[in-house]
């Protein structure tokens, strides 16, 4: 069957669109967010998503709990918790107000049509 993949389990499991497990997608996505989260000192890191700022794993269960917002938690991603984009500069001040330094990333498409990452540290 196209898109699905028998797993382990016995149970099916998405494809992307070259054919790759999804799971092996996340376990890059963690990567990645280790390696920012090394790359940042540290800092509690928020991506921009849509109109959410998210944070993810040990970050999420800090953003939840300081700025008082929910957390789910995903299969192979663990915890998640986002922050209203209306809300960035209240949940910043909050957070910096808690001890915690914050790194916020916004994806942007430059003249070239390529995703770029910036960055703004708090």
């Amino acid at each position: 069957m196209k898109g699905r993949q028998e797993g382990l389990t016995g149970r099916a499991s998405p494809l992307n669109e070259k054919g790759e497990r999804m799971s092996n997608q996340v376990e890059s996505v963690v990567d990645r967010l280790e390696a920012l989260k090394r790359e940042q000192g540290g800092a509690v890191l928020l991506f921009r998503l849509g109109d959410f700022y998210e944070s993810f794993g040990t970050d999420a269960l800090v953003v939840s709990q300081v700025c008082h917002v929910g957390r789910c938690s995903r299969p192979r991603v663990g915890w998640l918790a986002g922050i209203p984009y209306h809300r960035l500069d209240e949940s910043v001040r909050r957070l910096q107000q808690a001890g915690y330094r914050v790194a916020v990333c916004q994806q942007e498409t430059n003249e070239a049509g390529e995703r770029v990452e910036r960055w703004k540290s708090y």
